[in-house]
């Protein structure tokens, strides 16, 4: 909960759209759990995997301020904002930016019914190859079509603040272009290149991307949406859930790690 709270904290007096934070709790005494509130906000949210029935009009005016909002995220100047806190998580010695790989793995080291062998060899790949980012920014950690709420075509918050974390603005980019949260398409909310992305971010935010860095950080992205659905396989395999979206995810994983093995080669 806390990265939530410290992120609501930190940009809501920035022009990056937030929720305001209302309340929260971190011991959770009144009702029984950690939790935090926020104001209504109006709007709604796009559902990618879907596609989308919006005019291409509307999808290019909404992700032309999705990229612009991201360049103001990672412009931020973070060293004196409650975010800052999350760096004292992060073991002395270890790099910034390889920490969220360190907590994947961790998670995908979890026991399963079925073992999947490339994981391990990707974690490992991954750890040896990271590279240097251009600066350390606010990364997300979940910056993707869906994660945002829109009304009279304008984004009125960004949501899912969970994953927040410091570390290369290339992670965010990597994420958000996969085709899974675009409808299929190679194309940002199925209507912007990939090449526009990168330019009209590069233009917002003053980082100069490389193409090395961020395939890389596209391999991650399928390395994540791996260690997220096994989350959901051991739930249900180990920890007897009984929720049967997370069963179903175990049929996703043949995809996701052939993705990722293409992704990985792609980076090479």
């Amino acid at each position: 909960m806390l990265p939530q709270v410290y992120a609501l904290q930190s940009i809501g007096n920035s022009r990056v759209p937030v929720p305001r934070l209302v309340s929260y709790s971190q011991e959770g005494a009144v009702i029984g759990s950690p939790f935090f509130i926020c104001e209504h906000v109006a709007g709604d949210v796009a559902a990618p995997w879907l596609g989308s029935g919006a005019t291409e009009e509307h999808r290019r005016r909404i992700v032309m301020q999705f990229v612009d909002i991201l360049a103001e995220l990672h412009t931020l100047d973070w060293e004196d904002l409650p975010l800052r806190k999350l760096l004292a998580k992060i073991p002395s010695g270890e790099r910034v930016e390889r920490a969220p790989l360190t907590e994947w793995r961790k998670l995908v080291s979890r026991p399963l019914n079925r073992y999947y062998p490339l994981l391990d060899w990707a974690g490992q790949w991954l750890h040896e190859n990271c590279p240097t980012p251009p600066r350390i920014t606010i990364v997300h950690g979940d910056y993707r079509v869906g994660n945002f709420l829109e009304a009279n075509g304008s984004i009125t918050a960004i949501l899912d603040w969970e994953l927040t974390h410091f570390g290369d603005p290339h992670e965010d980019l990597g994420w958000t272009l996969v085709p899974t949260f675009n409808g299929g398409s190679r194309k940002l909310y199925g209507v912007m290149e990939r090449s526009e992305v990168i330019d009209r971010y590069q233009d917002k935010a003053g980082i100069t991307l490389t193409p090395r860095s961020l395939a890389y950080y596209e391999a991650f992205a399928f390395y994540q949406m791996a260690a997220i659905q096994i989350c959901g396989i051991h739930a249900f395999e180990v920890g007897g859930f009984n929720d049967m979206r997370m069963a179903a995810m175990s049929t996703q994983m043949a995809s996701i790690v052939r993705a990722l093995d293409k992704a990985i080669e792609a980076a090479a």
